[in-house]
């Protein structure tokens, strides 16, 4: 884009319109960046001494959203949120990086099974059960068979090739969950894919 002002300029056809368009779209890439590597910096931090504190829901998916969104886009992976109750801007009180990190694997998780389906797309659905927020990581993947549904929480268990997973993304993560009150599990029931992140709610926000 830089490079195309450069010669518009030289060649002196370089408009106010093509500046100002141009402008633009160096300011939507900058702020793209700018939104990847705050996602990669909060999520980098080591979480083992994080503290529980209160924040929004919306903050878990600025971060996540940044990382992942451009990656899913350029492999034609539709990824969108549904929030008719507006949960975005419910507080809750738990680890807010350790929450991060398990969406973003249920993300990353979700990518991998469907990269080579011909229908790929992720939706992440909120809901509000009473005290309780759940947020349901659905793909267009067609379940996970009752054999190995029953394992995939189970240490170091993975259905990934050799050299891209280590089977401690699930297990992992619903350790996380469980160390801030909530719960991390399959919905069975889902003709789709779907992993349930369920937790607790500020009791004053309820």
């Amino acid at each position: 884009c830089v490079n195309i002002l450069k010669k518009q300029r030289a060649a002196k056809t370089l408009s106010d319109e093509n500046l100002m368009d141009a402008l633009t779209d160096i300011e939507v890439t900058v702020k793209r960046i700018s939104n990847i590597v705050m996602g990669l910096r909060n999520l980098s931090r080591d979480s083992s001494t994080e503290s529980v504190a209160k924040f929004y829901l919306r903050d878990v998916f600025n971060d996540v959203m940044g990382i992942c969104s451009e990656k899913f886009k350029m492999h034609d992976v539709m990824l969108k949120v549904e929030d008719p109750e507006s949960l975005y801007d419910l507080c809750i009180e738990c680890r807010q990086v350790q929450i991060s990190q398990v969406i973003l694997n249920l993300f990353t998780n979700a990518y991998d099974a469907i990269s080579n389906l011909e229908e790929k797309w992720v939706v992440v659905k909120l809901h509000r059960d009473g005290n309780r927020v759940q947020i349901r990581v659905e793909d267009s993947g067609l379940g996970i068979p009752k054999g190995l549904s029953e394992k995939i929480f189970n240490p170091f268990f993975t259905t990934k090739d050799v050299g891209k997973g280590t089977g401690l993304g699930l297990s992992l993560s619903k350790t996380l969950i469980e160390g801030n009150d909530g719960q991390l599990y399959l919905d069975e029931k889902n003709s789709h894919t779907c992993f349930v992140v369920d937790l607790p709610i500020l009791k004053k926000a309820a």
